[in-house]
């Protein structure tokens, strides 16, 4: 696994949140998520293997929260006011 600068896994850096705690946010690709444990920890890697095939996921286009949009929702969309 590759360190970088921060001593943190690579697509991960530390941030502090809006309440002042600092925390660690993996981003790569549009995708972002805050990682759970102690960096390096069993937890923390579970966490960001887990954030990796996420990533995966939303690249192949097959993302769990990702749904067709609904019939009525088109229609609105394809509609040309004058």
């Amino acid at each position: 696994m590759l360190k970088t600068k921060s001593g943190l896994p690579k697509h991960c850096g530390w941030n502090t949140d809006r309440h002042g705690v600092r925390r660690v946010r993996f981003r790569k690709a549009g995708f972002s998520t805050y990682l759970a444990g102690i960096p390096w920890s069993e937890t923390f890697m579970r966490a960001y293997a887990t954030a990796l095939e996420d990533v995966q996921e939303q690249a192949s286009g097959r993302s769990a929260t990702a749904r067709p949009p609904s019939a009525e929702h088109s229609a609105r969309g394809r509609t040309k006011r004058v």
